[in-house]
């Protein structure tokens, strides 16, 4: 369309890789502080088989139209919700 235009992407990579490691965290942080990377079956089997059940699941992301001055922030990420909240029940 002749005219430049800015896109924001998400990269993931190693997602199934239980892992830890350090990470240099957000601008100004006084230290590295290490990150636990746990993909989500991992993180929810642990539950299930202790009789919990999944009965509920939102993630709520930012609305179009929504500004920020920075790139990357979540509010340009509308189709990538910053968070995912589960409530577990249990069954017994």
């Amino acid at each position: 369309e002749g005219r430049l235009v800015d896109q924001v992407f998400l990269k993931l990579s190693d997602y199934l890789q239980v892992g830890t490691r350090i990470s240099a965290g957000a601008p100004n942080e006084p230290s590295p502080h290490y990150v636990f990377h746990r993909p989500l079956h991992t993180l929810l089997s642990q539950c299930f088989q202790v009789g919990f059940v999944l009965d509920g699941v939102e993630e709520p992301a930012f609305p179009l139209g929504v500004e920020s001055k920075r790139l990357l922030s979540w509010t340009n990420m509308t189709q990538f919700p910053p968070v995912f909240a589960a409530r577990l029940r249990p069954t017994r």
